[in-house]
């Protein structure tokens, strides 16, 4: 009975092995598994801001995390400046809370459009995008309140 279980589990590790490195040859590119729709967070006369949450994937390093990413869209004609804070609040396994800020300062080109991306390679994309959770680590901590503060925008001619 012992070496039936030890050799199912043999068997069952050699499989995920085999899908785990014919995947990973298949697909060495970061990748969104799941994208929802945009949702308007906040608006004025010169800026929308929206935000969605996502579901990266690097198949060649079995790395999953959760997402939240935000678009800015400059509305004006003119190049705009753009300021605001993302005051964040995360959980932790001892429900405890952690807070922080992350300051955003953009410069956008007339009627333009930013977007944070799972794998930023921009400052600006970097800024546009904040850690979720991440689903292989279940007592990690998880991002449980986001607010956008402070949101200041001024034309650039």
């Amino acid at each position: 009975m012992k070496i039936c279980k030890t050799l199912f589990l043999f068997l069952s590790l050699a499989i995920s092995l085999l899908l785990t490195q014919t995947l990973s040859a298949q697909n060495t590119e970061p990748i969104v598994a799941w994208q929802p729709t945009w949702t308007l967070a906040q608006e004025n006369e010169h800026v929308r801001i929206f935000y969605k949450s996502a579901d990266c994937y690097t198949a060649s390093y079995g790395v999953q995390m959760e997402k939240l990413l935000f678009k800015v869209e400059n509305k004006t004609g003119e190049t705009l400046f753009l300021q605001f804070d993302l005051e964040k609040a995360y959980s932790h396994t001892e429900n405890r809370e952690m807070a922080s800020e992350k300051e955003v300062r953009l410069v956008l080109s007339p009627k333009a459009a930013l977007e944070g991306v799972c794998y930023p390679n921009t400052e600006a994309e970097t800024s546009l995008s904040i850690f979720l959770a991440n689903s292989a680590i279940p007592n990690m901590a998880k991002l449980e309140k986001i607010n956008i503060n402070g949101l200041k925008t001024q034309l650039l001619k």
